[in-house]
Formats: C-alpha cells, sequence, structure tokens
C-alpha cells in the first residue's frame, strides 16, 4: 500500500441549523462526496453527510476520482439500508457521473449485459454493488448539485473527503451532533467487511 503522511485539516463544524434543514421525517437525505489527489487515478476519499446528522468518509490508497465519487454513493445506500429501511432516501452529489449513472443509464447498461457502445462499462463491480442496493432500498432518489458553489452540505462532504483521502481510515459519527468531533475514532479498513466485500463503516 502507498503510504501518505497525515495533515491535520481545520476541523470541520456542523451546526444544529444546518442540520435541521431535514423537515420531511419520513425521508432521510444523504450529501456525498468523492477525492482523488494530488494525481488520478491516486489516493482516494469519500464522505456522506445526513440530514439526520450522521458523518462518515474514509479513504483508499489507489483508485480513481469516479470511483471515489461512487463509493460516497455505495457508503451512503449501504447506511440507508442499514439504519433507515422503510424510509425515502434522497441521495445528492456534485458527480454527474454517478448521479446520471444511477438515475439515467444504469437500466440500460443491465439490459445491455453491462456493455456500452464501446465496450464494458467501466467500474462495473461498483455499478453492480450500487443496483443491488438501490433495488433493496425501493425508494430512493438521486439529485445533483453544482459543486464548490455555496452549498454548506457539499463544502461539508468536500472537506471530509479529503480528509477520508488524507487518513485512509474509515471514521463513523453518529446523528448526535453534540458528539461530533470528541467522539472521531480511527477505524481500520481491514476491520469492517461489508457483504459485497468492501470495508464499511461502524460505530
Amino acid at each position: 500500500h502507498r503510504k501518505t503522511s497525515y495533515k491535520p485539516r481545520p476541523t470541520v463544524e456542523v451546526t444544529r441549523d444546518l442540520f435541521s434543514e431535514a423537515s420531511d421525517p419520513d425521508c432521510v437525505t444523504f450529501y456525498c462526496d468523492g477525492s482523488c489527489a494530488p494525481t488520478n487515478p491516486g489516493v482516494v476519499g469519500w464522505s456522506f453527510v445526513t440530514t439526520t446528522g450522521d458523518k462518515c468518509y474514509g479513504g483508499e490508497p489507489f483508485g480513481t476520482n469516479n470511483q471515489a465519487e461512487l463509493w460516497g454513493v455505495i457508503f451512503s445506500l449501504r447506511h440507508a439500508a442499514e439504519m433507515y429501511p422503510g424510509k425515502k432516501i434522497k441521495i445528492i452529489s456534485d458527480s454527474q457521473y454517478a448521479i446520471r449513472g444511477c438515475s439515467q443509464w444504469m437500466q440500460n447498461w443491465k439490459r445491455n449485459g453491462w456493455r456500452t457502445k464501446t465496450g464494458d462499462v467501466k467500474n462495473v463491480d461498483l455499478w453492480k454493488i450500487l443496483d443491488s442496493l438501490i433495488c433493496e432500498i425501493e425508494n430512493v432518489e438521486f439529485s445533483w448539485v453544482k459543486g464548490h458553489n455555496g452549498n454548506e452540505w457539499n463544502e461539508l462532504t468536500d472537506t471530509l473527503a479529503a480528509e477520508g483521502r488524507i487518513r485512509q481510515s474509515r471514521v463513523f459519527v453518529p446523528g448526535k451532533t453534540e458528539r461530533r468531533d470528541s467522539n472521531y475514532g480511527r477505524l481500520e479498513i481491514a476491520s469492517y467487511q461489508g457483504d459485497d466485500g468492501l470495508p464499511g463503516c461502524a460505530s
């Protein structure tokens, strides 16, 4: 594995006013993001934040920016399936690749045996995981938000994805915002494996 030195980033402050935006008790909104730097492909990070106050981020020693964006959605949906069964789920990302893939392209890819006009679908292993999770949750909506345009949720996920890239470990913070920073704990990548073989968040 490639090693990267950890450089502390500014503390991410999450205010109650931000989390109080959630108005529909039957819907949980996830903002998610991916990060790859300083080169693409290279070291990657991903994150999600929910309107209920949950936060999770992590990273991998090598991948592409598009893969990082997909991991952000995958971990969002896995968390939704485990923690919010029966709820309507809304996934918001600044990645056109992730959002359009989930909401528009995937059905055609499946009908065509996961192939496009130019060959096999790229990152097909991740798209198949997404397809399975979407089928499991059923009531899920995907929406795009313009990145780096003043949306507080998007800016927060961007900061956390970069933190995940730097740490390359899993960190989960539950929904009570007053516990947000004192309870950050490092979760080793190999310690938490989901049914799909990907490391997961754990409390």
